[in-house]
């Protein structure tokens, strides 16, 4: 078993990781926002020489953000419980989490950050609650099974129709799911702007008709 702090300053967070791959973060306060070590290829996390075998997170009630590439390179990490008290989850914090098929957002969420899911390439669905007013173009880059990305009806800056992601009033595409079978997609004629990587990776997709 190892364990350790991973608060960010004057926070009083730590970690522990057990034999079965369950990784805990416990107490209270923001997550430290770790760096990417390119020597390596790996996040500077503490459990860095354990990346390949954590399986499950669990982030006790009391911790306020995830921070950016917490958990970046785990393969084998399937199930995540992310507790009300989350409001943020750093760039690139689930990054080729390839394990991930799905993950619940909490309705404490206001922001999710550039490449979180990126390379999560079996997550078929997310759902994105009403308290969400950032969502960067990247998060769901290479998601290649993603069929649909379902937004809250009260959310007031995002929308969803046909799993699709728009701004509120449906001026502006922000996302199209990577793993859509449709071979012609109809942009609405609402839609004035589409989002940089907006159809990144839909390789499904041979025909746009704006």
């Amino acid at each position: 078993m190892d364990s350790g702090t991973c608060g960010a300053e004057g926070d009083n967070l730590t970690w522990e990781l057990d034999s079965k791959g369950v990784l805990t973060i416990s107490g209270t306060g923001e997550m430290k926002d770790f760096e990417w070590n390119s020597d390596e290829q790996l996040p500077d996390v503490p459990w860095k020489a354990n990346l390949q075998m954590v399986k499950t997170l669990i982030i006790s009630d009391g911790a306020t953000s995830i921070g950016r590439y917490a958990f970046d390179r785990c393969p084998n990490l399937s199930s995540v419980s992310i507790p009300n008290s989350v409001t943020s989850i750093g760039d690139s914090a689930f990054f080729h989490c390839t394990s991930l098929t799905s993950i619940t957002i909490p309705s404490s969420v206001t922001e999710i950050g550039d490449g979180t899911f990126e390379h999560c390439t079996n997550i078929t669905n997310i759902t994105i609650p009403d308290s969400v007013i950032s969502i960067d173009s990247r998060s769901f880059r290479y998601c290649t099974n993603l069929t649909s990305i379902n937004v809250d009806s009260d959310n007031s800056k995002y929308s969803s129709l046909d799993g699709i992601v728009f701004n509120k009033d449906k001026t502006h595409l922000e996302c199209y799911p990577a793993g859509k079978t449709e071979k012609s997609y109809i942009i609405p004629d609402s839609v004035t702007s589409i989002s940089l990587d907006a159809f990144k990776t839909c390789a499904n997709v041979t025909n746009i008709i704006i």
